[in-house]
């Protein structure tokens, strides 16, 4: 008989504590829907805590395709995305990223047999290093949106009449270059650079097959396949924006430059050297598209039923349309 008294004892406390984290947890919910690599994926909840957002780890691991394993008795919530293991402690700010240790402006919830993340934490460029995916929230449209992170924009190339372009953009000064020929391949090493990642573009015009940029022990290595046994190149650095330019002649225009290396232009000289002229059908394919996502001010379209409005929903697509056009620099 004298054990019941100690059950109620300890009762109250823990009554106290579940109704707490429950509180804290979840009040309030909205639906967002999740781009992930430019495709609809699922819908998920983001639960609201004092003018707060979470997201739940179970949520996490599913959007950004991990397992979770969560450990009620000690609070430790273990994020697992592929090799890439991220550690949480219920009630505390820390956050292990592999190693590396990372402070949450709001210490992790937990609800019962859930745990909550703070979501600016996917936001933040913490997640975004170790991950190498990128999280952008458009909280108006109520859209998550999910990518690889990296630009693709860094590394492009134009083709001539006289030369193929290839121009390599980093965020600090370029490192002097070196530069040599292996069989078919052009190698220009970038010493002490980083690069991002492997990454190759096909382009397939008359001078270049292909190029790549790859990481080596020293620095960073571009690498372009040629097609023409005879042509030449010129390497050029400038800045603002800081780059690399690297200009493949073929044989017929070999004559008119040559291929030492170049260095950064004199005071007073020009920061970015002279484009040739596109081809006439060039000038003729490039169009100017007016985009227009429709509704607006007091029409705002149809409603969803998380409370989407279809005028943002097509703000956001029209934007998304636009930095698409304008990668393909036809437009």
């Amino acid at each position: 008989m004298r054990a019941r008294p100690r059950l109620l004892k300890w009762a109250a406390p823990l009554a106290l504590a579940a109704a707490w984290t429950w509180t804290m947890a979840a009040p309030a919910r909205a639906g967002v829907a999740v781009i992930y690599d430019g495709a609809y994926q699922r819908n998920v909840e983001l639960y609201s805590a004092k003018d707060h957002r979470y997201l739940s780890a179970r949520d996490a691991g599913k959007i950004y395709k991990g397992q979770i394993y969560w450990y009620p008795l000690s609070g430790q919530v273990h994020l697992k995305l592929g090799p890439r293991p991220i550690r949480f402690s219920a009630g505390s700010k820390e956050v292990m990223l592999g190693n590396k240790a990372v402070l949450l402006q709001r210490p992790v919830l937990t609800r019962a047999d859930q745990a909550y993340i703070p979501f600016e934490f996917f936001l933040s460029e913490d997640f975004a290093r170790h991950m190498g995916i990128r999280t952008d929230f458009d909280a108006e449209a109520g859209v998550l949106r999910i990518g690889k992170d990296d630009d693709s924009d860094f590394l492009r190339y134009f083709s001539y009449p006289d030369k193929t372009r290839i121009v390599l953009e980093f965020d600090a000064p370029v490192p002097e270059p070196s530069s040599q020929r292996r069989g078919d391949r052009l190698e220009i090493s970038i010493p002490k650079a980083v690069a991002a990642g492997g990454k190759k573009i096909g382009i397939d015009d008359e001078r270049v097959e292909e190029i790549s940029l790859s990481q080596q022990k020293k620095g960073m290595l571009l690498s372009a396949r040629l097609k023409d046994a005879a042509a030449e190149w010129k390497v050029s650095r400038f800045d603002d924006p800081d780059r690399l330019v690297l200009d493949v002649f073929g044989s017929s225009a070999a004559a008119a430059e040559k291929s030492p290396l170049a260095t950064v232009p004199e005071a007073g000289a020009e920061k970015t050297p002279q484009a040739p002229a596109p081809t006439h059908a060039a000038q003729r394919a490039r169009r100017k598209i007016v985009v227009d996502p429709g509704h607006g001010g007091k029409d705002g379209g149809a409603q969803g039923l998380r409370r989407s409005v279809e005028k943002n929903i097509n703000l956001l697509v029209g934007k998304q349309l636009v930095e698409l056009l304008r990668q393909e620099k036809a437009y």
